[in-house]
């Protein structure tokens, strides 16, 4: 048996359930939200991905998050969630690369292809 936990890396409540499930020797899959606020973890269609970028689907709209206006760019804040170890550096270029493939207007040739790669890798 597996248990999915969805939640913030940095949450007591989130730390509190995978302890608990480590204790009974309970196989977990853990899927890290890193912008806790920008949306509900409820919003995520589980198991839904974008046919662009990977990425998991809001459940209401079924549209993919990148997709969104920039507002969603990777920015500031996640520049603040990687200083407090909330984001890893890889998370970080994954987001700049599915932000990347939604809006090629945004950058050149170079950059559109490096995000490209950079999501075949993670497939």
């Amino acid at each position: 048996m597996e248990v999915q936990i969805f939640g913030v890396k940095k949450s007591a409540d989130t730390r509190a359930a995978l302890r608990f499930f480590a204790e009974r020797r309970i196989k977990t899959h853990f899927t890290g939200h890193h912008r806790a606020g920008k949306r509900d973890m409820e919003d995520v269609a589980i198991g839904r991905r974008c046919e662009v970028c990977g990425a998991e689907l809001v459940s209401e709209t079924n549209d993919c998050p990148y997709a969104e206006s920039f507002e969603r760019a990777p920015g500031i804040g996640d520049v603040l969630a990687m200083a407090s170890g909330e984001l890893s550096d890889a998370e970080h270029e994954l987001a700049i690369a599915r932000w990347r493939v939604h809006h090629p207007e945004t950058v050149g040739p170079r950059a559109l292809e490096w995000a490209r790669r950079r999501l075949a890798e993670e497939a």
